[in-house]
């Protein structure tokens, strides 16, 4: 059969300078308008941070586990070693060219860039028109780019706190009473019976932690034994404000890591360790790279403010919370590390927003295939108004068709209406918040509680029980619309209350069932 080629050439004038790019084998790079308006606007001289994205991505399928320790098991930390080793070396060899243009363009002038294997990216900080025009020009590397984009460039938020009706100021913990949301969702019924996360460790990408608060100091795992020395490296990271220890000024991160594994009746699966990467800054604002560097680190630690190097996936998670997603894209980036994740058999946790009571305003990642996404309960088992709901909504953007969005988000709640959680101004106060952000750690503490019982259980089985084992009965007909796309509320799954509400005891008791 005959093979036709199309040559596609793009000729742009930035200053009177010709930029040429042309393939044989694809279509020449995409270059976002804000570049080139940028270089035109400062003479051509200006550096621009941006995102290179790479045509090519790694078939995580073929990955074949082997045994390190020959004792028939496969360690999630083995999966996440050897998912690393695969990617790293898939993305040293097709970002080779790239990198070799920038080295050929390092004797005028230094490049700073950061390459990424989560998912082929590289971050370059200081492009300017000559880069641009050599890596546009050159046919090695201008043919293994799909993407220039502007570094700051997604629509990536963190989910916005929703006020709550009665006021909630920080008080003290007097009788390590269990809160009400964590008896709810039978946290505590698992407790009794010997399991509360121990072994597994739980992240948070979010906005940062007050790693000295009573009820979080005890399992960071970077407290020492003696309680009152602590080694950060491998446990925290911050990309916003390269901070050497944990913080948060805002509260929101705090609450968040305290739902999923503080003590004191506060968090679901307080014998868990917590590590956190700092991704967002005071205003809720992440980077692209802040984003992949954090999801990169969750995976495969590295030590303080040296993302990147001496990485340790070992030291990697096993559940990761994100209160946090995306509703404009401009590349299916988010899935690329979902995926990575889930072929490690990370459990990957993501709140659905706060955009109800609408349908179709759930945001991704909660909508992928694999992902674990939540909707916000109320102490009745209703839905609340602000918990977004599913079919999953792409926006309508040209350059997202091919997105592999999946519609089921929520696939379950837990409760999101002022939840207490460890505040960040003092080490022994507590203060409630409301928003699907509470409802996701939630589940993510339930998935390190499941985790507890059978350390070899795999993220579909895990998975798999939290949908079996969700409570249905007891939800409330919800405020406004009955259905959403086309599937009424009591019918389940569907697309307001997934499942069903999070519960861990009937999730155990399926696991048990079941295996």
């Amino acid at each position: 059969m005959m093979k036709f080629v199309i040559v596609v050439i793009i000729l742009t004038v930035i200053n009177g300078c010709l930029l040429l790019s042309s393939t044989n084998a694809q279509k020449a790079p995409y270059v976002h308008h804000e570049i080139y308006e940028q270089i035109q606007n400062h003479g051509g001289d200006k550096d621009i941070p941006v995102m290179i994205y790479l045509h090519k991505n790694a078939n995580l399928e073929s990955i074949q586990f082997y045994d390190t320790n020959d004792d028939n098991i496969i360690s999630r930390a083995e999966k996440r070693t050897q998912v690393y080793q695969y990617l790293k070396q898939f993305t040293k060899i097709n970002q080779h060219n790239v990198i070799n243009t920038f080295a050929k363009h390092s004797a005028n002038e230094s490049i700073q860039y950061t390459s990424f294997w989560i998912v082929n990216t590289i971050l370059v900080e200081n492009l300017n028109e000559k880069l641009l025009h050599e890596l546009l020009n050159d046919s090695s590397s201008s043919n293994d780019i799909k993407k220039i984009l502007p570094a700051s460039h997604n629509g990536l938020f963190r989910i916005k706190q929703i006020p709550s009706l009665k006021k909630s100021n920080n008080h003290k913990n007097k009788n390590n009473d269990i809160q009400w949301n964590i008896e709810k969702i039978n946290a505590n019924k698992l407790w009794d019976k010997g399991f509360n996360g121990t072994g597994v460790v739980v992240a948070t990408l979010d906005g940062g932690v007050n790693y000295q608060h009573e009820s979080l100091i005890n399992n960071y795992r970077g407290t020492s034994a003696d309680g009152k020395t602590f080694n950060h490296d491998y446990n925290w990271n911050d990309w916003a404000y390269k901070n050497k220890v944990p913080f948060d000024s805002e509260g929101h991160g705090t609450n968040v890591q305290g739902i999923a594994t503080s003590s004191n009746g506060y968090g679901v699966a307080f014998g868990a360790k917590w590590i956190s990467g700092k991704i967002f800054n005071y205003a809720g604002y992440s980077a692209t790279s802040w984003t992949i560097g954090g999801c990169q680190w969750a995976m495969c630690p590295s030590p303080v403010n040296q993302p990147g190097k001496n990485e340790n996936c070992s030291l990697g998670a096993d559940v990761v919370s994100c209160s946090w997603g995306e509703d404009d894209a401009t590349e299916p980036y988010l899935k690329k590390i979902v995926s990575a994740w889930e072929k490690a058999d990370m459990i990957p946790v993501f709140a659905v927003g706060n955009g109800g009571p609408k349908c179709g305003t759930s945001v991704s990642p909660s909508d992928y295939q694999g992902v674990v996404g939540v909707g916000a309960s109320s102490q009745q088992d209703n839905i609340l108004d602000y918990s977004s709901r599913g079919p999953a909504n792409i926006n309508g953007s040209t350059l997202i068709s091919s997105l592999p969005y999946t519609p089921l988000a929520p696939s379950i709640v837990a409760p999101g209406y002022d939840i207490q959680g460890p505040s960040c101004n003092s080490n022994d106060g507590y203060k409630g918040m409301s928003g699907t952000s509470q409802a996701a750690p939630h589940v993510a503490g339930a998935a390190a509680l499941l985790l507890s019982t059978k350390p070899n259980l795999s993220s579909k089985q895990i998975l798999q029980a939290l949908h079996d084992g969700a409570e249905q009965k007891d939800l409330q007909d919800p405020d406004g619309d009955d259905s959403c796309g086309g599937i009424e509320w009591n019918k389940f799954p569907n697309y307001i209350y997934g499942y069903g509400r999070l519960d861990c005891y009937n999730a155990y008791t399926n696991l048990i069932k079941k295996n």
